[in-house]
């Protein structure tokens, strides 16, 4: 169990649309001639670097709702003497 497991559905949504916004046949990067239903995918480093943006979001997104995740599952703690102890503040199994 998880204190903020609403924090980690928000990462797996994040997760989710960087997946559909990045590289690859089926994202929204790929360009589809629908004359000849061939993708193409740019190869340009600008396009490459572009394409990693949402993956930089879900850093950002980790590293934001982790912190607040460790902020609110302290306090929990602190202020519910009875709240047990072996949860995870984020991340179950890992933070």
């Amino acid at each position: 169990h998880a204190s903020c497991a609403h924090f980690t559905a928000e990462v797996v949504v994040y997760i989710g649309l960087a997946t559909v916004c990045s590289a690859g046949p089926f994202s929204a990067a790929a360009f589809v001639d629908t004359t000849t239903t061939v993708v193409y995918l740019p190869h340009n480093f600008a396009s490459k670097v572009a394409m990693l943006v949402p993956w930089m979001a879900v850093v950002a997104v980790i590293g934001n709702l982790g912190f607040s995740a460790r902020q609110t599952h302290q306090w929990y703690i602190k202020t519910f003497p009875l709240y047990p102890k072996s949860r995870w503040a984020f991340l179950p199994g890992l933070f």
